[in-house]
């Protein structure tokens, strides 16, 4: 939503991702970079998640999801998910 100038085609699969490296979060779309952001993040711990939908269940995403990867490394773009 803050990529205003970043559209994507509704009628095809997209992959994104976001990855922080405990300084800089950044934001890609097909394996190229949208958004970057200086940020503190340190390792979450357990507890619950919420994808698709907002923890207060509203706003739930119409699309589909074929596939989630989740990763404890910082990953280079060149080793994103593709569509």
């Amino acid at each position: 939503l803050y990529a205003e100038k970043s559209l994507h085609a509704l009628d095809a699969w997209h992959s994104a991702a976001i990855v922080a490296d405990g300084k800089t979060m950044r934001h890609f779309v097909n394996r190229k970079e949208e958004l970057s952001a200086n940020i503190e993040f340190a390792p979450l711990a357990a507890g619950p998640t919420s994808i698709g939908v907002r923890f207060n269940q509203v706003f739930w995403f119409q699309g589909a999801i074929r596939q989630i990867r989740v990763t404890p490394a910082v990953l280079n773009a060149g080793e994103l998910l593709t569509p």
